[in-house]
């Protein structure tokens, strides 16, 4: 069962991508034998871990188109409980920016 909110959130997403976050939030939910998925449990890490961020991270995460900033915000945070990891930084969202985008590196060259 999904919330009015996190529906809401949800439909906003372009359709290609709100189907790929439907299912994977839905699996996560699944395991951990949860029911209802809030806003807060769809934008959070889909490991129900706690990650912080950076003060300039969140600021850079606020330029993010907003078509994309649920997705990107859902990758940075696996990617950082993946490496064990309990915090979002700069240097991560350039890292994952490069990898999905190819943008960065080039950045880094000049």
């Amino acid at each position: 069962m999904w919330t009015d909110d996190a529906l809401h959130r949800l439909e906003r997403m372009p359709p290609y991508l709100a189907e790929l976050v439907r299912e994977d939030v839905e699996q996560c939910l699944r395991a951990g034998n949860e029911r209802v998925v809030t806003y807060d449990r769809l934008l959070g890490p889909l490991t129900g871990e706690r990650i912080e961020w950076e003060p300039e991270a969140e600021r850079r995460l606020d330029n993010v188109p907003s078509a994309v900033r649920a997705m990107a915000k859902i990758e940075l945070e696996r990617t950082a409980v993946e490496r064990g990891d309990t915090r979002i930084t700069v240097a991560l969202m350039e890292e994952v920016k490069a990898r999905y985008f190819g943008m960065g590196a080039a950045k880094d060259r000049r």
